[in-house]
């Protein structure tokens, strides 16, 4: 077994670890580890956990030892494949309210530390782009911040049925520019936010904003919600909902960053619904196309009252002077052409990325802001129309001279 470990580049320590628990184990049964299985290595791991009570960080180099003596020197895996990992608790932050935050910052004396506590709280801010601001990043005089690393959020509001589904799309660039512009850093492959960490926190601050709204009498409480215009069963809600788990997703496209950006693409100038998912619009009421993700993904038709239609489009009309997408770091309206120049002159992509655009259509340009495909033949909805020939418009000629 020490060859095996030597072989698999374990350090000293691990290999004393593993020796000494492999030992242990064969002197508690007294027989050689060839004639011991799973049931002596569920007992002394139980045995381990329930007797001895040790911490969850020993068993773990308990069991790997044993793992590795069976799996790799034994060559029986068998006998540990149907023994469970000791699954790690996750330790996730606590999130603090507003009147905690405050405390936070009253706390610390150091006027240095209290700027770098609420620049960082108040603007959003990661650790690494705290880290890297400089003076000249903060304008006063227009209350901005110049952060170098680049984000996008696009405001989504509604799901395939056209019903409220108001979520935010974020796209945040993989490294950004050095303090003097001169290289590009680029970030850790798991530089973003653990997934249940998101989801605790949106949660938090989501729920926190809701209370505050209350507070200021911002909510109303029409229909089948007017129940809680009472104190008891608000606060029932909110306590219900700090118990549910929020479903926060992040994983990598299959795609890549291009499939990323072309799927954005489709909502930064749409609203709700394309005419083409409409299919007929007769007796008041109305009928289009949506996709049951719970089924599968199977395209259905729905029907609703054109009263009702008319309503849930009207869900996701912005208000006023509602910005819809918003850009921070080198995305933002400040220096932008002049640091993205700059990043793509880093990256080495400026020449290919100017070999590789191509002029687009005006049908290109239809399809992607309305999805009208005007190439798509009106009849039979399925053919391809193409150009034959160009007909120019003759000049009108004049009455005949008598």
């Amino acid at each position: 077994m020490l060859a095996d470990m030597e072989l698999r580049g374990l350090s000293r320590t691990t290999q004393k670890a593993y020796l000494r628990e492999v030992r242990n184990f064969v002197k508690l049964y007294k027989k050689p580890p060839e004639q011991l299985g799973t049931k002596e290595v569920k007992e002394y791991l139980h045995h381990a956990v329930k007797v001895r009570k040790i911490a969850l960080s020993t068993l773990r180099i308990y069991y790997s030892a044993l793992r590795f003596l069976y799996m790799v020197t034994l060559k029986r895996s068998w006998v540990v494949d149907k023994i469970p990992y000791p699954k790690q608790k996750e330790k996730l932050p606590i999130i603090l309210d507003l009147e905690e935050v405050l405390k936070l910052f009253e706390v610390t004396e150091n006027l240095k530390h209290k700027a770098v506590l609420i620049v960082t709280y108040s603007a959003g801010l990661r650790i690494s782009e705290t880290a890297n601001l400089i003076p000249s990043d903060i304008d006063s005089k227009r209350i901005l911040i110049h952060v170098r690393q680049g984000k996008g959020s696009i405001l989504h509001t509604w799901g395939q049925n056209l019903m409220d589904h108001p979520h935010v799309h974020t796209v945040v660039t993989g490294g950004g520019l050095s303090r003097n512009g001169q290289k590009w850093k680029s970030s850790k492959k798991d530089f973003f936010l653990p997934v249940k960490v998101m989801s605790k926190l949106f949660r938090g601050k989501f729920l926190d904003y809701l209370k505050k709204s209350r507070a200021q009498n911002e909510l109303v409480y029409p229909g089948a919600i007017s129940h809680l215009v009472s104190p008891g069963a608000f606060k029932a809600l909110t306590n219900g909902l700090y118990k549910k788990k929020w479903v926060v997703y992040c994983k990598p496209p299959f795609d890549g960053a291009k499939g990323v950006l072309e799927y954005l693409g489709r909502y930064t100038h749409r609203i709700a619904i394309s005419n083409h998912r409409i299919v007929k619009m007769e007796d008041d009421k109305v009928s289009f196309r949506w996709r049951d993700y719970s089924d599968n993904n199977k395209s259905k038709i729905m029907t609703v009252d054109a009263d009702e239609f008319i309503r849930r489009f009207l869900l996701h009309v912005l208000p006023d002077r509602f910005v819809k997408i918003r850009h921070y770091g080198l995305l933002g309206n400040r220096c932008r052409r002049q640091k993205l120049d700059r990043c793509r002159e880093l990256l080495a992509c400026a020449d290919q990325n100017k070999t590789e655009q191509k002029a687009e259509t005006w049908q290109e340009a239809l399809l992607r802001f309305t999805g009208i495909d005007i190439n798509k033949c009106p009849a039979c909805g399925e053919g391809r129309m193409r150009s034959v020939e160009i007909i120019l418009p003759a000049r009108c000629k004049g009455p005949p001279r008598t």
